[in-house]
């Protein structure tokens, strides 16, 4: 863009005479602008302030970000610990659960006398399945030493000769009784 100067005349110019042309007035000037109103989009703000607020604006979103990150970590390392607080709540209801069923089969064996090696042998949920299962286990057990006909077996496994040639009446009567001696007719 090439700027041109305007070109002024005086009377003895050879262009013709003209007058020069004369100088228009300058445009009137804008009236004051009225202060700006709160919520004008329009107000000008200085660059310096800008920066300042933008740089405050940029330090507090990052800040929160930080302490958004920091919550959520927080939380998962607590949904973490209840994780573990609940497993070990589970393992300690089942280890009680599992002793409280190991003292009601105590008490059932006490109760019917059921030897303490089948203690163990005991099958239910219930103090009532125990019993039931108890009475089934004691059908199968024998009275120690009311076996007839059979002598007791003596150290060696074989059974232990009882000499009646020896014997007092009272012993003979005993030991048939005891199921050591059998007479044959």
């Amino acid at each position: 863009m090439s700027f041109k100067a305007p070109l002024f005349y005086s009377q003895g110019d050879p262009g013709g005479g003209a007058q020069p042309p004369a100088p228009q007035a300058a445009p009137p000037e804008p009236p004051a602008a009225a202060p700006p109103k709160p919520g004008n989009d329009d107000v000008m703000i200085p660059k310096a302030r800008f920066d300042e607020a933008n740089t405050k604006l940029k330090e507090t979103q990052d800040r929160l970000a930080q302490l958004e990150a920091a919550e959520n970590e927080r939380k998962k390392k607590k949904m973490e610990e209840d994780g573990k607080i609940n497993e070990l709540l589970a393992q300690t209801q089942k280890e009680l659960d599992n002793l409280k069923m190991e003292n009601t089969r105590l008490q059932v064996a006490q109760a019917k006398n059921l030897p303490a090696e089948l203690v163990d042998r005991l099958k239910g949920t219930t103090k009532e399945e125990l019993e039931a299962d108890a009475d089934k286990l004691l059908a199968f057990v024998k009275a120690p030493g009311k076996v007839p006909g059979v002598p007791p077996v003596g150290a060696g496994g074989a059974p232990v000769p009882f000499d009646v040639s020896k014997a007092t009446p009272e012993e003979i009567r005993k030991a048939r009784q005891d199921g050591k001696v059998t007479f044959h007719n």
